[in-house]
């Protein structure tokens, strides 16, 4: 099932609920499943993530926000040191096309052959499914102290508005930290657009392709400055490694470029515009 509210939801509470739950479950099911750990954890990291965007879709009418949203961030933290080998290979793919033959055939070999994370695996998907299994008990008595629309608002219209600044902020400054912002944002409001999407599926739909288009581009771009950062460690030749680094840059700007194109088209409304048409929608499902 997505993970989205159901346009058929009277109750923002408990349909808050059952999506924590569900969005539990299924990390647990990877965690406790037959996945390598690396990939389990992998898989109940993005869950993690989504959970954390529904806590601060509703956060300013939950009074447990705080402390669900810090249980979910630092047993994701903990996790987050495994994906690295994995991205930073996907992130060369990206960079180097498969019609570039062998051209740069030395650093691939060498981000292969980095040694993976020493983190006892085992131990991480414990502890991480103790983290969720916690929160499933406690998803029960979650209490949201507003109705309706009114249970999303204030979170929705503060998250879109930071996403719009630290989008004109990458557009303005141009450095990584800026677009690394704007990217953890701009994931928040995509996913809050798909929560959100059964409001209108036929014209929430473009909005939130829109949204995850932009958020997986600035992820994209995310992995590419941490290559880049990585290239000088790698045991390689200087010219090799020279002439990757200007394929990065290339890349880098290319998503930049995209990125902020459509980051205007994404963000071209003002929080209040889109929170009122939005609620309208609401309002109006089933009608």
């Amino acid at each position: 099932m997505p993970f989205a509210y159901r346009a058929t939801d009277k109750d923002v509470t408990k349909a808050t609920r059952r999506l924590a739950a569900k969005r539990a479950a299924h990390a647990l099911a990877a965690l406790g499943g037959d996945q390598p750990p690396a990939e389990a954890l992998h898989t109940a990291r993005k869950d993690a993530k989504k959970l954390r965007a529904l806590l601060k879709l509703v956060g300013p009418a939950f009074p447990g926000y705080k402390a669900e949203n810090a249980a979910l961030r630092d047993g994701a933290r903990a996790v987050s040191s495994l994906r690295d080998r994995g991205a930073m290979l996907e992130a060369f793919d990206r960079v180097v096309p498969n019609d570039a033959g062998d051209a740069f055939a030395t650093i691939r070999a060498a981000l292969e052959a980095r040694a993976p994370a020493s983190a006892d695996e085992d131990a991480l998907v414990t502890d991480f499914a103790a983290t969720f299994a916690a929160l499933n008990n406690r998803a029960r008595h979650w209490k949201l102290r507003e109705k309706g629309f009114d249970a999303f608002e204030p979170g929705l219209t503060d998250r879109y508005a930071r996403t719009r600044t630290a989008m004109k902020a990458a557009g303005k400054d141009g450095t990584a930290e800026a677009f690394h912002d704007w990217r953890k944002r701009a994931k928040t409001h995509w996913f809050h657009a798909s929560l959100l999407a059964n409001t209108a599926p036929r014209l929430m739909a473009p909005h939130v392709a829109l949204a995850g288009d932009v958020a997986e581009r600035l992820g994209d771009h995310h992995d590419l400055v941490n290559l880049a950062a990585l290239l000088p460690k790698l045991d390689v030749p200087k010219a090799d490694r020279k002439a990757f680094a200007a394929r990065i840059v290339a890349a880098r700007k290319a998503l930049e470029r995209h990125a902020l194109s459509q980051g205007a088209r994404l963000h071209a409304d003002s929080p209040k515009a889109l929170a009122r048409r939005w609620r309208i929608w609401w309002e109006l499902r089933g009608a």
